[in-house]
């Protein structure tokens, strides 16, 4: 009997890749006792006499091994039905019982919305009691397309999901490499990463490209005001990552996945290539974006979240402190260095522009390439006048615009800058009744006077 049960062990936890170890008991303070309670395999690595250290920020391999990992046969969820939709196809999965986690969820829902033809939606849910989903307007599609990127199959027993790419076969996403853990407070689900190269899974202080070639990595994501260092969450929380494509003589494309949950959760990479997600709440939903350039990649993430709004101006100054502002001096100060920098900002602008001006005499005209310069540098600020100046009607509206001195005086200036460059193109500008309309940009230097409080005209 003895011989019956290691042999069956042996068959079931024979992994003959370290790297493909998924771990079965994250928490620290592991034991045999513990991981063989899961149905788990505990198989401690031979280099190493202690315990794993459970830091999979290192750079070693052998160090964070997981010497307690699910078997090929761990007991997970089996398709129950399948029925097509109009978005695309719905099933439900149940467990047989509760093994891993208390009040493990035995009855879900899985749909699967081929939304258009480059982005995939993934979504698993309690059959039977709703959970907080996060309040997000996201697109809501309810026919699915018939002509996509992407194809999908999927494995009947254990359940899990493949998506690959039409075009190169190439595989974009795959749940069968780990089992899909789905308790009341306890998420877990995994994929197989086409290469070890991905960009994103902010706000953490990491290199911008993310290398998991020799390397097990945990990112945490719970914002909190923190230094930036690194290992560790920060002020932001982003589950989206785009995945690099590498694949011999095909092209090098590239595709995302973006997590929508809004609770606590854990992200592993480790170098199968696998990533693994671990959260306390809510719901697996899962967008897949095919791009397949990077830049296709953040328009389709842009179609799902809304696209990023322009930021005030009065936000683009010297950066306020989140740090030190104990006091409300620290305020001020930060409040009045800011300013400081947008008068000097705008005062310098105004300066080089009045300068132009003022290097034009009457020897000008003798002197054609001192002269072409000068006449690059008029129209370049006639160019950033005349945007300052729409910029300005959009933000306050045309009749509040006018209604300020200064403005008017904008106005004018522009106008008669805007003229001139026109009368330059059609070789008019000689004409002497222009010529003293061109006598009115002079009146270009009273605009840096507008930068200070107390002076009206």
């Amino acid at each position: 009997m003895l011989f019956f049960v290691e042999s069956t062990f042996t068959q079931q936890c024979d992994q003959p890749l370290k790297t493909a170890r998924f771990d079965c008991h994250p928490e620290p303070f592991i034991s045999p006792e513990k991981c063989l309670a899961r149905r788990c395999c505990w198989n401690p690595l031979v280099s190493l006499t202690t315990q794993p250290p459970k830091n999979h920020s290192i750079n070693s391999i052998e160090e964070n091994v997981p010497w307690c990992y699910y078997p090929r046969d761990f007991p997970t969820y089996q398709i129950k039905t399948n029925e097509s939709t109009d978005f695309g196809q719905r099933l439900t999965i149940v467990k047989q019982q509760s093994i891993y986690k208390p009040n493990e969820i035995l009855n879900l829902t899985v749909d699967l919305l081929y939304e258009t033809a480059q982005r995939f939606r993934l979504r698993i849910y309690d059959s039977t009691k709703k959970r907080f989903e996060v309040p997000l307007q996201v697109p809501v599609i309810k026919t699915k397309v018939n002509v996509t990127d992407y194809e999908v199959s999927i494995s009947q027993v254990p359940f899990a999901i493949l998506v690959k790419r039409k075009s190169t076969g190439v595989t974009l996403f795959d749940s069968s490499v780990s089992p899909l853990i789905y308790a009341n407070q306890f998420i877990k689900f995994s994929s197989r990463l086409s290469s070890p190269f991905l960009y994103g899974l902010g706000e953490h202080r990491q290199p911008l490209l993310i290398n998991i070639t020799n390397e097990w990595r945990k990112l945490t994501f719970w914002t909190r005001d923190f230094p930036p260092v690194q290992h560790v969450n920060l002020y932001g929380v982003h589950p989206f990552h785009i995945n690099v494509e590498m694949k011999n003589n095909s092209p090098t494309n590239f595709h995302g996945h973006f997590f929508l949950n809004s609770n606590a959760m854990d992200i592993d990479l480790q170098p199968l290539p696998a990533i693994t997600y671990t959260t306390i709440g809510g719901i697996i939903a899962l967008f897949l974006f095919t791009g397949p350039s990077a830049q296709d990649i953040i328009q389709q993430y842009w179609d799902v979240i809304g696209k990023p709004t322009m930021p005030p101006y009065w936000s683009l100054g010297k950066e306020t402190n989140n740090n030190d502002n104990h006091k409300s001096n620290h305020t001020i100060d930060s409040s009045q260095s800011n300013n400081h920098g947008k008068y000097s900002q705008s005062s310098l602008k105004d300066l080089a522009s009045s300068t132009t001006l003022a290097l034009e005499d009457i020897n000008t005209r003798q002197q054609p390439t001192f002269s072409y310069v000068l006449a690059i540098f008029d129209k370049m600020f006639t160019v950033i006048f005349t945007i300052e100046l729409i910029l300005k009607w959009f933000a306050y509206g045309i009749t509040n615009y006018l209604k300020n001195g200064w403005n008017k005086l904008d106005f004018i200036i522009v106008v008669v800058s805007v003229l001139g460059t026109v009368l330059d193109l059609f070789d008019v500008a000689d004409i002497p009744a222009f010529k003293s309309m061109r006598t009115l940009r002079a009146l270009r230097p009273l605009k840096a006077l507008s930068r200070f409080e107390g002076i009206r005209v």
